[in-house]
């Protein structure tokens, strides 16, 4: 499974997007952190493929089928200034 970060991890680090691709999910608990809860609440209202969700503080899109799943999650407003969503893949 490919898995990314755009930003080396270290204490002074805010991780704002990751994108993954591969035969299964990465585990989304660990991914989101504490957004996690939020990636519950919206997708308990939306299912199905794509999986599409978008609030405020959260942005999910995860799609694919059988062996072949890819997505990415970002925190919009972590986004520093000047970064294209679109660039988190």
């Amino acid at each position: 499974m490919n898995f990314s970060l755009h930003a080396p991890v270290t204490a002074n680090v805010i991780v704002f997007g990751v994108a993954w691709e591969g035969p299964t999910l990465p585990d989304l608990k660990t991914v989101l952190g504490s957004s996690f809860d939020a990636y519950v609440a919206a997708s308990a209202v939306r299912r199905g493929n794509p999986l599409a969700v978008s609030g405020g503080d959260l942005v999910v899109y995860s799609g694919g089928h059988l062996r072949a799943l890819s997505g990415y999650a970002y925190l919009p407003q972590a986004l520093p200034a000047g970064v294209d969503p679109a660039a988190i893949q």
